[in-house]
């Protein structure tokens, strides 16, 4: 197994003597993000205070009322993931209270902590020095987005990276919030910058290729087709890119295969679409790809087989009305009627 560090980062915000409305919010920063990393708060006894989950860009939230009487003079932030060495930390009740950046490092099991192979992790953003007022802005715009007034959002991210331009996550969510509002030169511009703090996550490479992958079906929409191709060929080497850090990240896959879907390579679509129906579980929009896929093939029994596979699998589907029209008109052209 090659050497590989992976790091937690954790920062909780100054509200007064109680954490709950209050957060304490934290990411997993490694050669890729890291989805589905238990991480847990608790007492010296080991009683859990609360405990998280990291989501695909690798981030995590203990959003459980923590009054600050239920903690103790300190207590251990805890993460034991399959493949590392268990790693406990002791954290001051003040620490938490108080504020800060926490960064926690895990060796694969079986080698010993620190000095990661080939710089698998970027030490920039691990030791980035966040200053408290860009930290201060980057969670008032955390609140903004949660209301979805993403105009303010965007002005407290960009002043959050004007303060801190090695601040990855705030990088991260402006070309978010940029996207929502339609900016979306300054929105490539924001993930492009995002890649070049942290070379190693593959999450600014994702969002950076649905950009251009976007960008491309307005393209055809609109009949452009040279634009269109051009923009989907951007969209493939910003996914490349991506899957070569990440090759689980099934929205990276995804959005490959229906990139490589509008460049005619149908074949490579499937192939990429099928590995996001494994990994993500039965990935829906996955499945509703393939049935375009099989369909420019003229392939209409596997068109058929993912029609059903997704209407058993999605009952409750929005779009299961026009699925169940697609799934009839298919099942003629299989029975040759």
């Amino acid at each position: 197994m090659r050497n590989v560090i992976v790091a937690v980062t954790a920062c909780a915000a100054a509200m007064g003597t109680a954490l709950g409305q209050d957060f304490f919010r934290g990411r997993v920063v490694a050669d890729v993000e890291r989805a589905g990393i238990v991480v847990t708060l608790e007492r010296q006894n080991g009683q859990i205070l609360a405990q998280a989950m990291t989501d695909g860009r690798g981030a995590f939230t203990f959003s459980d009322a923590l009054a600050a009487e239920t903690i103790d003079n300190y207590a251990f932030l805890v993460v034991d993931e399959e493949g590392f060495e268990p790693y406990r930390q002791r954290l001051a009740r003040t620490d938490i209270q108080g504020g800060g950046l926490f960064t926690i490092y895990l060796a694969p099991e079986g080698a010993a902590a620190g000095g990661a192979d080939g710089g698998a992790v970027d030490v920039r953003q691990l030791l980035a020095n966040i200053p408290d007022e860009a930290l201060e802005e980057y969670e008032r715009a955390l609140e903004d987005i949660d209301d979805e007034d993403h105009a303010d959002a965007v002005e407290r991210l960009e002043r959050a990276v004007d303060l801190a331009p090695e601040f990855y996550d705030a990088w991260i969510d402006l070309g978010g919030q940029l996207n929502v509002i339609e900016r979306y030169d300054d929105a490539k511009r924001a993930y492009e910058r995002a890649g070049e703090v942290n070379p190693n996550g593959a999450l600014a490479h994702v969002n950076l290729g649905v950009i251009y992958y976007q960008e491309g079906e307005r393209h055809a929409a609109d009949e452009n087709v040279v634009e269109a191709m051009g923009t989907f060929a951007e969209a493939y080497a910003s996914l490349e890119r991506a899957l070569e850090l990440d090759p689980v990240s099934v929205e990276g896959r995804f959005y490959m295969g229906a990139t490589l879907y509008r460049l005619a390579e149908f074949d490579q679509a499937e192939a990429q679409l099928q590995t996001a129906v494994e990994l993500g579980g039965g990935h829906a929009e996955s499945r509703l790809m393939l049935i375009n896929v099989y369909n420019r093939q003229g392939r209409y029994d596997r068109a058929l087989e993912q029609a059903n596979l997704f209407l058993d699998e999605n009952p409750d589907a929005p779009q299961r009305g026009s699925i169940e029209r697609v799934r009839e008109q298919l099942q003629a052209v299989v029975d040759g009627r």
